[in-house]
Order: structure tokens, then sequence, then C-alpha cells
């Protein structure tokens, strides 16, 4: 079980500036909508790739800081920055400190399942946190 967390927008100046992969919601206001990341037990977060709007978690960053824009999770709780920044950051500082044995890096799980059938795209940004360019929830 995993939690999505949401970009939205209520800012028409964003119409057609958010790709292709944009929605738009009436929960919990009426918005343009991006999903950002799912946190999941036992996995590192993945953040979901946006071409030319979020390429890397600086980019979330940089949305947010516009005051354009707020992140919800999937049960409609606003987060702010510094609360959605701990979700992530928290699991990837323990991984990166040799905790691999509590959580799954979806990177090293592909490689090692060489008889998987899912084609994924999976990589990283600057910083090391993963990112997939296929739609999920």
């Amino acid at each position: 079980m995993g939690t999505n967390y949401y970009l939205l927008t209520k800012d028409l100046k964003y119409k057609d500036k958010l790709g292709d992969k944009v929605a738009i919601t009436d929960t919990p206001f009426f918005a343009y909508s991006l999903h950002l990341m799912k946190s999941s037990c036992g996995w590192l977060n993945l953040f979901e790739y946006h071409h030319g709007v979020i390429e890397s978690v600086a980019d979330i960053k940089r949305l947010y800081d516009t005051d354009d824009f707020e992140i919800y999770d999937e049960y409609n709780r606003k987060v702010e920055w510094a609360d959605f920044e701990e979700i992530f950051t928290t699991k990837y500082t323990r991984y990166r400190n040799g905790e691999t044995d509590k959580f799954e890096s979806h990177i090293t799980a592909q490689k090692r399942d060489i008889h998987s059938f899912v084609s994924i795209r999976y990589f990283t940004d600057s910083e090391g946190y993963e990112f997939t360019d296929s739609e999920f929830s």
C-alpha cells in the first residue's frame, strides 16, 4: 500500500504549460494536477517525470516556490513542502546510509530481475532521486 502525491494549481496561466500528463481535477478543488510521487512501504519513493516541467526534485521545489502550486496527497490532505520533503528524504537518507535491507530501489530491483516483462524506464535526477517517465499510481 502506498500514498500518491500531486502538485495542484488553480492558476489559468499554466493552461497548456504543464505537459501532456496534466490532469484536471475537481477534488479537493478545481485545478490542474500533476502526479508527483508515490511513497510505498519497503520501496524508495518514486517520482514521476514530466518532460520539460518536472525532471528533478529541484523542479518540483521551483514550481512550489512560485506560490502558484500546492501539494496534496491522494486523501486530499494538503502537504507543506517541509513535510513532503521529509517523506522522501528520510527514506533516501536511510537507504544511502546502508539500510538497503529496509528499502528497495526500483532501479536495482529492475536490474536484478532479468525475467521481468515490464518495460518501465527508471532513472535518477542529479540528486539521486528515482524517477520514471511511465505513468503509475
